[in-house]
């Protein structure tokens, strides 16, 4: 889990008014730092703050819309299921999420 110092050392810039990057791969942090945007949203609203994902892989379509109703950019990489997929399934994710990759 991120630690208070990563919610720090994001609020900051978001304060500032910094587009920031994050780059995700995993389900995990996809929610965690989605968390972190909405919380940023409600203390300190930034109608173009135009926070990015990058190389986002898993994810679900709830996590989708909220990323499109916090207005996040995404970078997806549609690689990941032809390259990683069948790995994942067999080590690691396991058949049913590795399926799931860039949804």
């Amino acid at each position: 889990m991120l630690t208070n110092i990563s919610t720090e050392i994001f609020n900051y810039w978001w304060d500032k008014g910094y587009k920031i990057h994050i780059h995700i791969t995993g389900d995990l942090a996809f929610e965690v730092y989605l968390k972190m945007v909405e919380n940023a949203m409600k203390r300190n609203p930034g109608e173009n703050h135009r926070t990015a994902f990058h190389h986002i892989g898993l994810f679900d379509a709830a996590q989708a819309e909220r990323m499109a109703k916090s207005k996040l950019e995404a970078s997806a990489n549609p690689y990941y299921l032809w390259a990683l997929a069948d790995k994942y399934s067999e080590t690691g994710l396991g058949p049913q999420r590795a399926a799931n990759l860039v949804p």
